[in-house]
């Protein structure tokens, strides 16, 4: 098994570094607030890229 670093991800296309990374999440957190629609799907979200 092949184990990578941040710093080799950082060089594939359209990474994303740590603070761009917190800025999306920030704006996505806002954006779902309280809505129960919108804290469902996010949460699918999560689980489906975990």
């Amino acid at each position: 098994m092949e184990v990578y670093t941040f710093e080799q991800y950082l060089k594939e296309p359209y990474a994303l570094d740590f603070h761009q990374m917190q800025r999306i999440h920030g704006e996505l957190s806002e954006e779902i607030g309280e809505d129960p629609e919108a804290v469902e799907l996010y949460e699918e979200l999560i689980d489906a890229a975990t």
